[in-house]
């Protein structure tokens, strides 16, 4: 879940509520849940189409909050790219498999380079 509504949250400055249910920006958090789905693979971890269904599916049912990297952009604090945008490009990059919708994210997010590997991925400056 938090691939898909803590990035977006980000850049779109909307809660939980406004990302799940507008049609277009929904189709983005459920992309980047698929994209967090085949990013697992890479671990071994085996995500299904019906896995991400029940988990966007419970975020949507969710009450309307802000996420907390929505929380931390608004009080200046860092924002947690690596782990939550980095770990699924540099995985989804290893297999060969596209991770658009997590790229475009991290562009509008930082100007550090999209990761290749998950070699020091939490340590870039």
């Amino acid at each position: 879940m938090n691939c898909g509504v803590n990035p977006l949250s980000a850049v779109t400055r909307q809660k939980t509520y406004e990302l799940t249910h507008q049609p277009e920006l929904a189709q983005k958090v459920y992309g980047a849940m698929q994209e967090t789905g085949r990013a697992a693979a890479y671990d071994g971890v085996k995500i299904t189409p019906a896995e991400v269904d029940d988990m966007f599916n419970l975020i949507k049912s969710f009450n309307s909050i802000k996420t907390s990297m929505l929380i931390d952009l608004e009080k200046g604090r860092e924002l947690e790219l690596d782990a939550i945008l980095g770990s699924v490009i540099a995985r989804c990059r290893l297999l060969g498999k596209p991770a658009q919708i997590t790229e475009s994210l991290w562009t509008e997010l930082t100007s550090k380079p999209l990761p290749d590997s998950l070699d020091g991925l939490f340590n870039r400056e």
